[in-house]
Parts: structure tokens; C-alpha cells; sequence
């Protein structure tokens, strides 16, 4: 009995010896494509996000919404001669998407329908939406980047031509509360985004009470420096990460201990002439084991989250208010316009030359060259993609793919085992 006992606990130690590391620097390719060069009208690719197939979805200010396969290149465009598109999400039948300004659109891939908030609609002393995100129930959520009312939204499509698209208010005093996010995510029910402003970490609940009001929950980090958070990211573990921006730093958030820990990216020396400066995070993306992350400065990481860190506690740091619907909101009817066909084909990807720096420990910097002004980045399909908007230079603008050189190779080993 105990040889038995003995035999298969070791049989199930060995069935979970499967080889599924990262792959190394010396087994990935790093290459590129300009947008532009493939299709005319692209201007800026921002935000990648991903569709849950195993594409990639790119964010065109140019009207261009990109689903891209990582992996071997193909890719559709939808062009909705939108400007300023910002932050597609795929959705049963379309995409959402708002214009970075007073705009939130859907579009059916064939037609696009635009709501365009005015003074004259729904009063607020400016308009700047952003980032969006779905909820459980396939609500839309809107959140506002810039400015002291900015606040987030609830989108609900009435129809083919109109929707509800209504802001939350504070439930009492002053009805705007500033919610300054670039980006905001989903996860485990609740919406999560980064306050630049206040530096705070915070929490929705998509969901009213009895009341009919919303709990915005949220965490005063207290650390210093440019964090701004343009892209936040949950792991497997249900840790938020966040990229740190000027601060050159990256923050893990734990929910449910409420510990936050930084890691400081190493410094580089960008200009000739010695002078070591902090890296700009802009993107950051969970890829196994290991956080991907884009420079602004033209550099792309891995981070080991074994690697150094501070770390801190924000259960006393914890507050929260209560948000409620507009008494205001009413049916806007949308701009309906006709899509340009879209298109379809390969990414002519190219060769883009990098040196690996892994000189900090925890850390493998690639590293391009300062003309490349990263942006977005996420990652399907164990390919890493990340966006170059060079807005000056339209032309220039490209996306980044750090691509495997072989599929995953995964092992089993069995004992034989003799009675």
C-alpha cells in the first residue's frame, strides 16, 4: 500500500512537470510594420486591446479600427472616418469606441452611429471621453480623462439610431468629482481605473443599490512622482498593475490585501553625453509570468515581479462615495454614416533592430532607439504588440511585434511504474 501511495504521488508530481516558461530573449524575433504604408488613411495606432479570439484590436486616430492576428499577421480594418478613435472594444455586432473629446460611437462594421454630447444636451464644463469598458451585464462605462468635472458615464443603446448615455453625479454636494483615468478595466464583477490627479486607486461597483446609487470605493496611493496610469492591467492572481509613466515606475495592487508595491524601471542614458534618466511607462501587459511594458522613450521590458520593489499597505488609505445617474439624461439621436469598405490582408511585417540590456537584475530591457515614441501595448497568442503613434509624422506610424521564434514546447514525462 505505501509503495502504491508512494507511486502515484509521484506520478502526479511528474504529470505537472510541464516545461511552459517564458520564452528568453534569444528566442524571440522583434519586428515591425508602418500602418500607413498598408492603408493611407491611418494616422496614430494608441490602444491595443484584446477580443478574447486570439486577436489584437488597434485603436486608429485616423477612423481605423485594426483586428490583427499577432501571430501571423492577418488583419481586417473597419474605417469609420471617426477622428481622434479611441479605445475600440469588440462587442457582439460591432465595436464601441469614443472620439477623445464630446463623442461615444458603436459601429457595425458596415455603418457607424456617432453621439455627440453639446453644452445644450447634458451641461458640463468640458467633454473629454476616453477610455470605455463593458460590465458583466454588457453595460457600457465611460470614463472622462481630463478635468475637474470629469466624471464616468453609463451607455445603454436604445436603438439603431439613439442612446442613453448618462453621467454619474455625486449622490449629494457638489455633483462632479474628477475622475482623471486614461484607462479602466473590468475584473471580477467591478470596474477598476487610476486617478492621476488625486493618485488613487479606484473601484465601481457596476452594480445600484437599493437606493439606486453606486459605490465608488478608492485607495489614496501616496506615492509621488508622474504616475499617470495609462494602461492597468489585472494578472491571474487578481493583482492590478499600472504603469507609473514620468515616475518611470510600475505598481502591483493587491485587492484583497491592499498591499501596493512599486518597482523603479532601471534608469537609461536616452541622449549622448552620460546623463541616466528615468524611463516613461506607458503601456503595461500581463504575459505569464513576467509584465511587458512600453517605454515612451523607445524601449520595450520584461519585468519579473520577483525583482526589488517597495512595498506598502493601503488598508487606512480606504474611502468611498456614493455616485447616482443624471436627472438630466435623455435619448440622444446618433450621426449615422456610412463605413468605407473594409479591408483585409498581411501585415507586412520587417525586420527592427534591438539590443537586449539585462543588466538589472528582474529586468530585460529591448531597447530601439528614441525616435521610437512607444505607446500601447498587450499581448495573444504569447506575441507581444505594441503601438508607435509619432503623431507628428503620421507615416511613421507603426506597430511593434516581439513574436516567439518556435511555438511553446511542453513536455510531459511518466514513470513507468512495474507491480
Amino acid at each position: 500500500m505505501a509503495r502504491r501511495l508512494l507511486a502515484g504521488v509521484l506520478l502526479l508530481a511528474l504529470l505537472g512537470s510541464v516545461i511552459s516558461g517564458p520564452a528568453r530573449a534569444a528566442e524571440i524575433t522583434v519586428d515591425q510594420v508602418n500602418l500607413w504604408g498598408t492603408y493611407s488613411y491611418s494616422a496614430s495606432p494608441w490602444e491595443i486591446n484584446p477580443d478574447g479570439l486570439g486577436n489584437l484590436i488597434v485603436s486608429d486616430s485616423g477612423g481605423v479600427i485594426w483586428k490583427i492576428n499577432p501571430l501571423s499577421g492577418a488583419y481586417t480594418l473597419y474605417d469609420t472616418a471617426i477622428s481622434n478613435l479611441s479605445d475600440a472594444h469588440p462587442v457582439s455586432g460591432g465595436y464601441w469606441f469614443t472620439d477623445y473629446l464630446n463623442g461615444v460611437a458603436f459601429t457595425d462594421m458596415i455603418n457607424s452611429y456617432y453621439w455627440i454630447f453639446e453644452e445644450t444636451v447634458i451641461p458640463s464644463p468640458d467633454y473629454s471621453f476616453g477610455a470605455l469598458e463593458l460590465d458583466p451585464a454588457g453595460n457600457v462605462w465611460i470614463v472622462e480623462y481630463f478635468g475637474a468635472s470629469s466624471r464616468l458615464y453609463k451607455a445603454n443603446k436604445n436603438n439603431e439610431n439613439t442612446a442613453t448615455i448618462c453621467p454619474l453625479v455625486n449622490a449629494v454636494g457638489d455633483p462632479y468629482y474628477g475622475t482623471y483615468a486614461y484607462d479602466m478595466v473590468e475584473n471580477d464583477g467591478y470596474l477598476w481605473f487610476y486617478n492621476y490627479f488625486t493618485d488613487r486607486i479606484v473601484k465601481l461597483n457596476p452594480v445600484a443599490d437599493g437606493n439606486q446609487e453606486y459605490t465608488l470605493e478608492y485607495w489614496a496611493t501616496g506615492v509621488e512622482g508622474e504616475i499617470e496610469g495609462r494602461t492597468i492591467e489585472f494578472d491571474a492572481n487578481g493583482n492590478l498593475w499600472i504603469s507609473g509613466g514620468g515616475a518611470g515606475t510600475i505598481l502591483r495592487f493587491n485587492p484583497a490585501t491592499k498591499d501596493l508595491d512599486t518597482y523603479s524601471a532601471p534608469l537609461r542614458d536616452y541622449f549622448p553625453g552620460g546623463q541616466l534618466d528615468i524611463p516613461s511607462i506607458e503601456g503595461v501587459t500581463v504575459m505569464g509570468n513576467r509584465i511587458w511594458y512600453a517605454d515612451l522613450w523607445g524601449s520595450v521590458g520584461e519585468l519579473d515581479p520577483a525583482a526589488s520593489h517597495t512595498s506598502t499597505n493601503l488598508t487606512t488609505n480606504t474611502n468611498s462615495i456614493k455616485l447616482k445617474l443624471s436627472s438630466t439624461c435623455a435619448p440622444l439621436t446618433a450621426i449615422k454614416t456610412g463605413n468605407y469598405p473594409s479591408q483585409s490582408g498581411t501585415l507586412p511585417f520587417v525586420n527592427q533592430p534591438v539590443t537586449l540590456d539585462t543588466t538589472t537584475p528582474g529586468w530585460a530591457v529591448y531597447v530601439l532607439t528614441t525616435s521610437d515614441v512607444l505607446s500601447g501595448i498587450n499581448n495573444a497568442q504569447g506575441v507581444v504588440l505594441v503601438s508607435e503613434p509619432n503623431e507628428s509624422s503620421p507615416q511613421l506610424s507603426k506597430l511593434i511585434r516581439f513574436k516567439p521564434t518556435a511555438a511553446p514546447e511542453f513536455k510531459v514525462f511518466l514513470p513507468l511504474i512495474k507491480h
